[in-house]
């Protein structure tokens, strides 16, 4: 059954499965620090920033010009 509906939808595009992989990473991340914040309210809501969004704000940042 599920392979005669999928038949009916169009196909993903490679950015959007990327961004399917993504979320799904996000996802699971969430949970792993959701479980080990003991107590950390911000922590456990998804309230944090990665080493790797630091670093892609810093580059962004570094490029800009403020003059």
């Amino acid at each position: 059954m599920h392979d005669l509906k999928r038949l009916f939808f169009t196909p993903k595009t490679p950015t959007a499965v990327l961004k399917e992989e993504q979320t799904f990473e996000k996802c699971i991340e969430r949970t792993i620090v959701s479980r080990l914040a003991r107590g950390n309210v911000s922590l456990q809501a998804g309230r944090y920033i990665t080493r790797q969004e630091i670093d892609a704000r810093y580059e962004k940042i570094k490029q800009h010009s403020f003059v």
